[in-house]
């Protein structure tokens, strides 16, 4: 049975990081008791942090790697066309590609961790076992966007992004570069 004592809680891994304050965590979670929603995304949504960081934040909580922006951008099209829509849906999960390091084994970028069943489903469409699929977690705001990009699966209004400059719907804003593209969970680029 899950037991929420023994999982950190993100917030307080977020503030832990240096990646939000704790007056930054409890309005987030304000806005989440009104407007429903994950913590990240109402972290995002108040400008409290970008998205590399927060998947820095899910992936040390999850303890998987952090699917960034930059493997997003290098994903292989290729390989994201052999998982049929639906169950990419299902799972949301988005393959990224092969590891640059270990061909043998493909990235799936993930909201939560997949089930057993569902790596087996993934490993299937891939044509690999599925201890050769790498998890690495993406907020859902990213990984719903690739969903809407790669298969046509269009996101809720709830994760469409607004500009409030000019009022318009923009895609997932992209985080600014920084320094190292690496998780704090060891995991090489691909």
């Amino acid at each position: 049975m899950y037991d929420r004592r023994r999982v950190a809680r993100l917030g307080d891994i977020l503030v832990k990081l240096g990646l939000c304050t704790p007056e930054q965590v409890q309005s987030a979670l304000a806005a989440q008791v009104l407007y429903g929603a994950r913590l990240g995304t109402n972290l995002i949504e108040l400008g409290h942090i970008n998205l590399d960081n927060l998947a820095r934040g899910l992936a040390r909580r999850a303890k998987l790697p952090a699917a960034l922006a930059g493997h997003f951008e290098r994903r292989d099209l290729a390989i994201q066309a052999m998982v049929p829509a639906d169950l990419a849906a299902k799972l949301k999960a988005v393959p990224l590609g092969k590891l640059a390091h270990d061909s043998d084994r493909i990235a799936i970028a993930v909201r939560d961790r997949l089930s057993e069943h569902a790596r087996g489903e993934l490993a299937f469409h891939l044509d690999v076992e599925p201890d050769q699929l790498v998890e690495a977690v993406a907020p859902e705001l990213r990984l719903y966007y690739h969903l809407e990009l790669a298969y046509q699966i269009p996101r809720a209004n709830r994760l469409l992004r607004v500009d409030r400059d000019r009022s318009g719907v923009i895609s997932v804003p992209q985080a600014p570069p920084t320094a190292s593209e690496d998780s704090d969970v060891d995991m090489p680029a691909w």
